[in-house]
């Protein structure tokens, strides 16, 4: 994650110099909009809705860092967009009265679905007793929040916002602890892959509430404290090709005739951000 986050930095800051060259060069613009970037910290506060045989393990973190755009559309009254990389952090946990299993290929280290698991020409695969797992996503996430704030006072406004955040998933990536092969001891399983696990999208409802802080010129120091409720499964679920509504699940819950299961649930946020725009 910390590659990823130099990566994507240096990038924002290449965006700083080139949005600050056009907001100098185009004063109309520079009126009505206002660019900067964000960063942000907060907790992943999920719940399973759909089984009994996984259940949240604890709080997720998130770590985000973007750029936004604020157009003015009337003196106390914007509109709020950009783009933001989410970095997710979750756990789940099978209780000790409940089995999950699931195949994966040992040399790749990818779970398989149930319809990839019939292919009987796979060397090297392996039955996987999950007892407790830690999934690390990154989202590309594009804000729209509609902003209402408060007249000068001295230095500073405060505001409130309400909207959505639309994110699509990047990245997914798995870490899990339990039994491979019926084995008595315990196993770690670091950076599975799967293509069936997470839903590619996710839509968040919520508010926000915070303070501008004029620095200097046109230039805004910007804090910002949000909740925001999880609309959609995060889960992929029944496939929707084919008649075999399971064909892409991979957790089963009796090796002898396994019956596939999927697990549904939403992730809520509570989000701490700093802006700096201009």
């Amino acid at each position: 994650m910390k590659k990823y986050t130099i990566i994507i930095g240096k990038v924002l800051i290449a965006l700083v110099f080139s949005l600050n060259t056009l907001a100098q060069n185009t004063t109309t613009t520079a009126s009505k909009y206002k660019m900067g970037v964000v960063v942000g910290s907060g907790l992943n506060i999920g719940k399973v809705s759909n089984t009994s045989a996984m259940r949240n393990n604890g709080i997720g973190t998130n770590l985000s860092i973007g750029m936004v755009v604020q157009k003015s559309i009337h003196q106390n009254l914007s509109f709020n967009t950009g783009i933001e990389f989410d970095f997710d952090r979750f756990n789940y946990q099978t209780p000790e009265n409940e089995n999950l299993f699931y195949k994966y290929l040992e040399k790749d280290l990818k779970i398989l679905s149930k319809e990839e698991s019939k292919d009987l020409n796979l060397k090297g695969v392996n039955k996987f007793k999950l007892e407790d797992r830690n999934i690390n996503t990154t989202y590309l996430t594009i804000p729209m929040l509609l902003t209402g704030k408060t007249n000068l006072i001295g230095k500073n406004t405060y505001f409130s916002r309400i909207g959505l955040r639309h994110s699509f998933l990047l990245k997914q990536e798995f870490n899990d602890n339990g039994r491979i092969n019926d084995s008595n001891e315990k196993s770690a399983l670091e950076g599975l892959s799967s293509k069936y696990e997470l839903s590619l999208y996710k839509l968040n409802l919520g508010i926000s509430i915070g303070t501008e802080w004029n620095v200097f010129d046109n230039s805004y120091l910007v804090f910002e404290l949000g909740y925001y409720a999880g609309l959609m499964n995060i889960h992929q679920n029944e496939s929707i090709i084919g008649d075999d509504k399971q064909r892409d699940m991979s957790l089963f819950n009796d090796p002898g005739t396994p019956e596939y299961t999927t697990v549904k649930g939403t992730q809520n946020q509570l989000l701490l951000k700093a802006t700096f725009l201009f």
